[in-house]
C-alpha cells in the first residue's frame, strides 16, 4: 500500500484494537527481579571493596533535589549515569549518546544552569574532565552553580576496554597520570573534596548538594574489576555453578590459564563461552568435554591416626585406591590422592565408612587437551599472520 503517511496512519491507528499485552509483560518479571539482585544491586550497594561508579551515581541520585538535571561526559561514566540516575520529571537529561566526544559534559553542564534554575549534577571521568578543564574558567567567572561528579579510576576507561577486548590486553596510552584536582580548584575558586571510604559517600555528596556555587567531588573509583571476579559473575548471572577453578602458568610466556570446570547442557556453556570472550579481556576463551581432555586432580585426606591403626582394613584401602601417606603423627594422618573427579570422591566415600576422617579437600582440576598444541597457541599464530 502507498499513501500520505499524514492520512494513512491516523486512519490505520483507528482500526486496531487496545492491547497492553499484559500477560507478555508479566513474563518478564522473574527476569526484572534476577538482573535486579543480580547486576543491579552488587552495582550500586557493593558490600566490600573500592567505590564502583555505579555506586557513586545512585547515591547521588538518592539526595539530589526532585528534577535534578543530569549532565554526562562521555565514556563509562556515561554508561552508569544514565543507567543509575533517576529521573522523576521530563527534560531531565542532557547527553551525547553516541554521537559526542570526551568533553561534552562540563560545557554541558553550564549550559544547563543559565537554561534552568533546577539543580545540575554532570558526572565526568577523570579523562574527560581533563579535555574541557579550560570551562572551569568559564565556571569561576559566571559562578555557574554546576556539582561536577569526578569519577578518578586512573584510565581512560572505556578506551581501555576495548584495547583489552580486542588488543590482548595491549593498553596504550590509557593509563592517566591526573594532576592534584583540589589544588585545580583552589586555584579557580571551586569548593572541593575528595572521597575514597564507602562510608564517606553519602556525607560527601549531602556537602556537595548543599553548597550554593559550582562544587567538584572527586570521588576514587576502583580501576578495573578483576579478571575473575567478572568470570565468575558470568557463571552467576546464568546460575551456573563452579565445580572447580585452577589458574595457572601456560606454556605461552606471559599468558595464563583458568581451568573452570561446571556441569551444565552444551548450549548453556556455548553461550557463557561467547559471553566470556565478548564482554572479559580474555585472549580466547574454549569448552571442551572430558573425552577431550587429559584431567587430574588432588584430593587431600586428614585421618585419626589411633582409628587408622587400629583398623588395617583402612591402609589396604588406601592402598587399592592407589593413593599415598605423606605424614604421620599421634594425632592425625595425611593421605594424598592424584587422579579424577569419581576416583577422589570414591576414596573419601571409602574412608569415611570407618569414621576416621577428619577433613577432606579436593583441588580444581588441572587438564591439557589432547591435541599436540595449546588451543590458544593456534589463536595466537593465526592472529600473528591475519595482522602481518
Amino acid at each position: 500500500m502507498v499513501a500520505d503517511c499524514k492520512e494513512s496512519l491516523p486512519a490505520i491507528t483507528a482500526l486496531l484494537n487496545p492491547n497492553k499485552h499484559q500477560e507478555w509483560r508479566d513474563s518478564f518479571k522473574g527476569l526484572d527481579e534476577k538482573e535486579r539482585s543480580k547486576v543491579i544491586e552488587p552495582a550500586i550497594h557493593p558490600q566490600a571493596g573500592p567505590l564502583l561508579m555505579g555506586e557513586v551515581v545512585n547515591a547521588v541520585a538518592e539526595q539530589a533535589p526532585r528534577g535534578t538535571v543530569l549532565v554526562t561526559d562521555v565514556g563509562q561514566n556515561q554508561l552508569f549515569a544514565t543507567r543509575y540516575f533517576k529521573y522523576p520529571e521530563k527534560r531531565s537529561i542532557c547527553t551525547s549518546g553516541g554521537l559526542g566526544t570526551m568533553g561534552y559534559g562540563m560545557p554541558a553542564a553550564i549550559g544547563a544552569t543559565f537554561a534552568t534554575d533546577r539543580t545540575v549534577c554532570c558526572f565526568m571521568g577523570d579523562g574527560g574532565f581533563q579535555m574541557c578543564i579550560e570551562e572551569l574558567g568559564t565556571i569561576m567567572e559566571q559562578q555557574s552553580p554546576v556539582k561536577m561528579i569526578l569519577l578518578n579510576n586512573h584510565y581512560l576507561g572505556n578506551v581501555r576496554q576495548w584495547q583489552d577486548m580486542f588488543w590482548m590486553r595491549r593498553k596504550s596510552f590509557t593509563k592517566m597520570l591526573n594532576p592534584n584536582y583540589e589544588l585545580i580548584a583552589q586555584g579557580y575558586g571551586i569548593a572541593y573534596s575528595a572521597v575514597t571510604n564507602r562510608e564517606d559517600l553519602a556525607a560527601a555528596v549531602e556537602k556537595m548538594l548543599a553548597a550554593k556555587g559550582p562544587y567538584i567531588l572527586e570521588c576514587a573509583i576502583k580501576e578495573d574489576a578483576g579478571i575473575l571476579t567478572q568470570i565468575t559473575a558470568v557463571f552467576t548471572r546464568r546460575q551456573v555453578n563452579i565445580e572447580s577453578l585452577n589458574v595457572s602458568a601456560s606454556s605461552i610466556e606471559g599468558v595464563h590459564k583458568y581451568t573452570i570446570t561446571a556441569w551444565s547442557d552444551e548450549d548453556q556453556i556455548i553461550k557463557i563461552t561467547k559471553q566470556i570472550e565478548k564482554k572479559i579481556d580474555v585472549v580466547k576463551a574454549n569448552y571442551f568435554t572430558d573425552d577431550q581432555l587429559f584431567i587430574r586432580e588432588t584430593g587431600l585426606y586428614k585421618l585419626n591416626t589411633k582409628i587408622v591403626l587400629e583398623n588395617p582394613e583402612i591402609s589396604r584401602t588406601i592402598r587399592r585406591f592407589d593413593a599415598s601417606i605423606t605424614e604421620v603423627n599421634p594425632t592425625y594422618t595425611i593421605v594424598m590422592k592424584h587422579g579424577v573427579t569419581e576416583q577422589i570422591i570414591s576414596l573419601y566415600r571409602a574412608l569415611d565408612e570407618f569414621g576416621c576422617v577428619f577433613q577432606y579437600t579436593r583441588s580444581g582440576r588441572i587438564a591439557v587437551t589432547r591435541g599436540k598444541q595449546e588451543e590458544v597457541s593456534k589463536f595466537l599464530e593465526q592472529r600473528e599472520e591475519n595482522h602481518g
